[in-house]
């Protein structure tokens, strides 16, 4: 908080600003004996292109032997997992792990012609699938526009995590009205899921104030309670409701 504060406030050099000005880049790529600090991205450099496709077949390969959970997102650990480890949901002998996983590859690459494909994972029944096609269709805002309809039918999906991926695909394309109703809409629900943590900081990016009250501060820290996963969603709603709450008056 005190960061984006200070990058409001006029406080915070180019390239600090440039976290809340732009939107991050996927790939990210340092020559860390030169750039220790990581500031000077290579990624976008042609010359590197092959390096960083030999470092991405690795990642997905060694991901797949590894069986690692990175594919499911932390937003649907809940509604998916219950009460088993994460880790055992995806060594499960039916979990489609390869398939999920090169939607996730395929969503944040950014490119326009895996679009059918992110079309196909809306349309999955598995919703680890919808999630990542919903966020690739995030990722290339307007160009996706063609999936708005299913998007929108998507911002009801019995997971809280797809109706957040949803809502924020509507934002990327430029519907940020619609978007802010469903974040709001989904705050206002039982916390069962941490999928609400993602809500609170687009709507205080958004500079979205009055979305919470303290009644329903209280409520959440109620639902929280004894749950040391559930409390971050505790945390992330003080943190929205302290940000405006200390704004000065106008």
């Amino acid at each position: 908080m005190a960061w984006l504060r200070a990058f409001e406030d006029g406080k915070t050099n180019d390239l600090q600003s440039s976290y809340w000005e732009h939107s991050q880049p996927v790939d990210a790529l340092f020559n860390t004996n030169e750039d220790p600090w990581e500031v000077n991205n290579l990624a976008g450099n042609s010359w590197q292109q092959s390096r960083l496709e030999a470092m991405k077949e690795r990642l997905f390969k060694t991901m797949v032997e590894t069986r690692d959970t990175g594919v499911v997102p932390e937003a649907m650990f809940y509604q998916l997992v219950g009460e088993r480890n994460v880790y055992d949901y995806v060594n499960d002998p039916y979990f489609p792990y390869k398939k999920l996983l090169r939607y996730l590859f395929l969503a944040t690459d950014m490119e326009v012609e895996n679009l059918t494909t992110l079309k196909t994972a809306l349309s999955d029944s598995h919703p680890v699938a919808r999630y990542w096609g919903l966020m690739g269709c995030a990722l290339l805002g307007n160009e996706a526009r063609s999936s708005l309809p299913v998007i929108r039918e998507l911002s009801r999906d019995p997971y809280q995590g797809n109706q957040f991926a949803a809502a924020y695909a509507l934002l990327q394309m430029g519907y940020r009205d619609e978007s802010v109703t469903l974040l709001k809409e989904l705050i206002q629900k039982p916390v069962t899921t941490v999928a609400s943590i993602d809500a609170f900081y687009v709507l205080l990016k958004l500079g979205e104030s009055g979305c919470l009250t303290q009644e329903m501060l209280d409520r959440i820290e109620r639902e929280c309670e004894g749950d040391k996963n559930l409390g971050y969603v505790f945390r992330a709603a003080q943190s929205y409701y302290d940000y405006f709450e200390l704004q000065p008056d106008e």
